[in-house]
């Protein structure tokens, strides 16, 4: 579960922000509170601000961290160059910006962060807390030669002298170990890429496609993410009364006929032909009881309405975050869902019972009927 995040000196961000997700002394709302490694931790929070206040640069912020950690180690897709520091300050042009996180993963408590300056990761750090006393595990600072200096705890064992070689300055020491299975850094780096979920507003994204389809790939009969996709579809009652999903190997004479694959280069286009012919293509229908009989009419999920293709992209992330403990950060979740919608989907977190470790629900937010006692505490 997430404990704290803190980011300082990105985009509209001068100053050092804290999103913490320690319960306070208040008694109200048990449910909305889970007990980790003794810890209280909020299942839920939302974010509310007026426009151009910064909730989606927290998003966004969490995003960054959580993409730097997953690709700097790319030397293709790095973007350490895309940070954007705060532009209303000359003097934050010649400072760091920095991204902090402390969270439990398997009832240790991590803290891991790092600062990045002029295109190189200028700092980085990791503490564990294993049996609730702090452990340096690593830390990584600048020197004047641009170097870096490195510190090693005796309690974090590993080829870490061979690793720091082959760490670039712009690239992330725990980047370089879970590319290269270092066993202690392996469950950081995978909690940060995996179990932390970001989900921008506005954008329609394939998570739920893309696993759906993988299930149907499978050929498995028993379909746990299917029927929990169906099973939220139809409790929103938007008229859906069931859902179908196909993966087809699309014939070389379909190909051809694809017009959009001319709008691509020769190599990113031979890439996609031949993507197309390894890979089934997943097709998603949602089902709907016709008028004048029993029958149902399949109607493909892009021609569904903004509301139910946002509830579908939805599922799989609030399943993740319900049986897996996942936590899922979404920016303006109220995005196309009515008002009575988002408040269930809230209190299903709240109330969901599961032996995972904990899933949480961070948001970005405008509506303002979710401002209930009875639905949040003041903390969250």
């Amino acid at each position: 579960m997430l404990i704290e995040f803190r980011v300082k000196n990105f985009r509209s961000f001068r100053e050092e922000q804290v999103l913490s997700m320690v319960a306070s002394s208040d008694r109200s709302s048990p449910d909305n509170v889970r007990n980790v490694g003794g810890s209280n931790l909020l299942k839920s929070a939302a974010i509310y601000g007026a426009n151009a206040s910064g909730k989606s640069n927290l998003v966004r912020a969490m995003m960054e961290m959580k993409n730097l950690v997953k690709r700097s180690t790319d030397s293709d897709k790095t973007d350490i160059k895309g940070i954007k520091q705060f532009v209303l300050d000359a003097a934050c042009g010649d400072m760091p910006t920095s991204f902090d996180l402390t969270f439990l993963e398997a009832g240790v408590r991590y803290n891991y962060g790092f600062e990045v300056f002029k295109q190189r990761v200028h700092r980085e750090w990791l503490f564990a807390y294993p049996k609730g006393r702090p452990q340096k595990w690593f830390e990584r600072g600048p020197t004047e030669s641009g170097n870096g200096e490195w510190y090693f705890g005796p309690s974090f064992t590993g080829n870490n002298r061979d690793l720091r070689k082959q760490t670039r300055p712009e690239s992330l020491f725990l980047s370089a170990g879970y590319q290269w299975n270092h066993r202690l850094l392996t469950p950081v780096a995978e909690w940060i890429q995996t179990r932390l979920r970001t989900i921008p507003a506005r954008v329609i994204l394939r998570h739920t496609e893309d696993e759906l389809g993988e299930e149907c790939k499978s050929n498995d009969k028993i379909s746990p993410k299917r029927d929990f996709v169906k099973r939220l579809l139809q409790f929103a009652d938007l008229g859906i009364s069931g859902m179908t999903v196909d993966a087809k190997m699309l014939d070389e004479e379909t190909i051809s006929k694809l017009d959009f694959l001319d709008k691509y280069k020769d190599t990113v286009r031979e890439e996609l032909i031949d993507s197309l012919r390894k890979e089934p293509l997943i097709s998603i229908n949602m089902l709907h009881k016709s008028f004048a009989s029993e029958q149902m009419v399949p109607i493909p999920l892009h021609d569904e309405s903004d509301g139910t293709r946002r509830l579908f992209e939805l599922a799989i992330p609030w399943l993740e975050t319900l049986e897996k403990g996942f936590t899922v950060v979404i920016d303006e979740l109220e995005c196309s869902l009515h008002p009575l919608l988002t408040r269930e989907l809230i209190k299903l977190i709240h109330e969901y019972e599961t032996d995972a470790t904990g899933g949480q629900l961070i948001f970005a937010t405008h509506d303002t009927t979710l401002l209930d006692p009875e639905l949040f505490r003041r903390d969250q």
